[in-house]
Parts: structure tokens; sequence; C-alpha cells
């Protein structure tokens, strides 16, 4: 865009950019009673950590009762991500990262009286451009049973 005598360069890249990018460009002036000018620059690009969903779709949403283990779930790091961090899993649920796998994994052990739902993310360390995503592991509760009449009539004798 020109605006008075300021030339501007703006926009946004648009990849996939799998590794880093330099992008030579060249401003040359038009009109006016003297010779041309120009000037040359760059731009460099850096990729975007990315993440790809590796497991079966769907297990990024995964709905289970508490106390039953969730189905592993994997994401394979790509760009110039070389380490994750995850937040928002339920407890007894954790992940770990081999050979640019994440593999979150475990058995929910919150104690629940309701449906929960539990939104984590993943952000990819590493690079100067990180990538999120994030998935969900809903947890309905277990039938549960409690006495509320006076106690010990849950083992009374009758005739």
């Amino acid at each position: 865009m020109i605006a008075g005598n300021e030339l501007t360069i703006s926009g946004t890249p648009t990849g996939p950019i799998p590794t880093q990018t330099t992008f030579n460009y060249t401003v040359t002036t038009q009109g006016g009673n003297c010779s041309a000018a120009s000037l040359d620059g760059t731009i460099t690009v850096n990729p975007e950590g990315g993440l790809v969903l590796t497991s079966p779709t769907g297990s990024d949403a995964q709905v289970l009762c508490e106390n039953t283990p969730i189905l592993d779930i994997t994401y394979q790091l790509e760009g110039d991500a070389t380490n994750a961090t995850v937040t928002g899993l339920p407890a007894g649920v954790s992940f770990s990262l081999v050979a640019n796998i994440i593999t979150i994994s475990g058995t929910p052990t919150d104690n629940i009286t309701t449906t929960t739902v539990f939104n984590y993310t993943i952000t990819t360390t590493g690079e100067s451009c990180s990538g999120t995503t994030t998935g969900t592991i809903t947890l309905d509760p277990d039938d549960d049973l409690d006495l509320i009449s006076t106690a010990g009539t849950d083992a009374a004798n009758t005739l």
C-alpha cells in the first residue's frame, strides 16, 4: 500500500511452510522525471509448530465412564516443534513425548457426580512460532447407591 511517499508491505503468509523460508522481493519506483530506483529486501517466515492427530478420528473427543481407561490419544509433532505441553487433563491421565509422538493415556480418577468435560490443550514449543490444538475427555459418573435410611437398616432381619 502506498500512502504519500511511503510504501507498506503487509499481509499474512499462508502455508503450509514446512521449513524456514526466505522470500526475496524488489521494489522499483515508476513515473517521475528521474530514473527508476529500486530496493531489494527479504522476508523470512518460520514454520508454525504443528500437531497432527495420528490416533483414530474421534479419539480426541472421548466420552467414557469415570474410572475407565481412555483410549490412547496420539499426535505427531510437525514443523520446527521439538516439545509440547499439555494442560487440562483429568487426574489420572497424563502425557508423554517420545520420538516426536505425544501420547495421552491413563485412567481418570476424578470422583464426579455429574457429567464433566475436561478440555485439554496441547501447545508446541521449541520453535519461534508455536502451534496449539485442543480436545475433550468427557466423564460420566458411575451409578452409585447411597444408604439414606438409618444406619444398619441394610442388614435388618425379618421373619
